[in-house]
């Protein structure tokens, strides 16, 4: 019965991708996170290139309409010198065949935000396209919530494939997506939509519990607090968290040995937690490589290469992962690669940060503060879980944190469409204090009011 639903699905994101540019991104999206053709075990679809087909579907008729990548944002910009710095490290890779096919999933998919960037045109597909990237998680984790509420509490023991295989790398993806699923909660115009979004943030941390992953619960803790400070009311904000998570662990069924799991966050020298110490060792090993070739040793080249590299003598293990996002671009992307990671992360906040204090200042018309302070806090919460959890595992390369770059982009050229600037007033002169909006943008989806 699932076959047949999953081929109706994707009869029906063809048609729709052949008659519309964003209906392809939003199928291509859909399709590239929810990876639907796990559901099917009779046959081998990936032959067909199914990802490739619908890549095309968006890009070819994106480019013969001149609907073309948007790269003059500094985040795009920030992008393309990633890639470059991908393409120097390639030259000293020991997996060369490794490195080029990142090199080439990182091509595709920053392709793909460049054109989201430039087909989000309005309020209500910005909300869309954080519905699709959301929701294609969060059914597989609220789904996973159910269970573990039906045993009384279970283990899951890996992810959904692709980017999020395992189950660290599972946790924090649906960490970086409950701030997504509120946002549109807090948008959408339909009661019975906001409802089921409500619905799976709960259900969903239940999935992360279940996942035993100290780096998910680190993550899920970041994000709570994260968001909570970003209110108006920081105080009870707290409050209120604090009193619900203490309801939900004296209600909620934590699997046996779980409490011990997560103590060793804090004791692992004491009792001796080869995986927590080995962390330590594996970003010593990383400095050693950025040290020894400044210029990268090539994408996902870190685990071939541990054991040069390894000073323990096998103590840890072989081929081991550097356990570290941020130090993983340092070793793989080298310096240059680093800064320009900081630089992606830094703008990113930094445009966030710009777009919810004109908002909350009131900046917007029509009633848009409320959708710009909602989804800023939304972005700003999911990449602050990500910086946090991601410090524990070898995550840079997931496609939720390089997707989440061209949403700022697009958030940001959204207000400053939408939303007059202030120009300064000089004494003795009359001047308009503000620039008329360059663009509608309010057609599309339906938006909750003031949203």
């Amino acid at each position: 019965m699932r076959v047949g639903l999953l081929f109706a699905v994707l009869l029906v994101g063809v048609a729709a991708s052949i008659y519309s540019r964003f209906a392809a991104l939003l199928f291509y999206l859909w399709f590239a996170i929810f990876r639907p053709l796990e559901w099917v075990f009779w046959y081998d679809f990936s032959r067909l290139r199914p990802s490739l087909v619908i890549g095309g579907l968006l890009v070819i008729p994106c480019l013969l309409t001149g609907i073309l990548p948007k790269l003059a944002h500094p985040l795009s910009v920030g992008c393309l010198l990633f890639l470059g710095t991908a393409l120097i490290a390639h030259t000293n890779a020991i997996r060369p065949d490794l490195s080029w096919l990142w090199i080439d999933f990182f091509a595709r998919l920053m392709l793909v935000s460049f054109l989201m960037i430039r087909l989000i045109t309005t309020k209500r597909r910005f909300i869309a396209v954080l519905g699709v990237i959301a929701l294609s998680i969060g059914y597989h984790s609220a789904k996973g919530g159910v269970a573990f509420l039906l045993v009384g509490g279970t283990r899951f023991a890996e992810g959904l494939g692709g980017a999020f295989t395992d189950n660290g790398h599972y946790a924090l993806a649906i960490v970086m997506i409950l701030p997504f699923v509120l946002a549109c909660a807090q948008n959408v115009e339909w009661p019975w939509v906001r409802g089921v979004l409500l619905l799976v943030i709960p259900l969903s941390c239940l999935t992360v519990v279940g996942t035993f992953e100290r780096s998910g619960f680190l993550a899920l803790v970041t994000v709570v607090l994260a968001y909570s400070l970003l209110q108006p009311k920081r105080g009870r904000a707290l409050v209120v968290a604090a009193v619900v998570a203490l309801i939900a662990v004296a209600v909620i069924p934590v699997p046996k040995g779980y409490a011990d799991r997560m103590r060793t966050i804090r004791t692992y020298e004491e009792v001796g937690d080869a995986s927590a110490l080995g962390r330590l060792h594996f970003w010593q090993v990383a400095w050693d490589m950025a040290l020894d070739k400044p210029l990268g040793i090539g994408l996902r080249n870190y685990e071939p290469l541990y054991d040069s590299y390894d000073f323990s003598n096998g103590l840890y293990g072989r081929e081991r992962a550097v356990h570290n996002s941020h130090l993983q671009i340092l070793a793989e992307n080298g310096f240059a690669g680093f800064g320009v990671w900081l630089f992606l992360l830094g703008y990113s906040y930094l445009l966030l940060i710009r777009v919810r204090r004109r908002s909350s200042r009131g900046s917007c018309p029509n009633g848009s503060n409320r959708f710009y302070l909602t989804t800023s806090n939304g972005l700003i919460a999911s990449q602050t879980a990500f910086v946090v959890g991601g410090t524990f595992l070898s995550a840079a390369h997931n496609d939720l944190t390089w997707y989440s770059f061209g949403l700022v982009a697009a958030l940001d050229l959204l207000q400053r469409a939408e939303c007059p600037l202030e120009v300064p007033q000089l004494p003795g002169l009359e001047t308009d204090r503000s620039v008329p909006p360059g663009r509608a943008v309010s057609e599309g989806l339906p938006v909750r009011a003031g949203a």
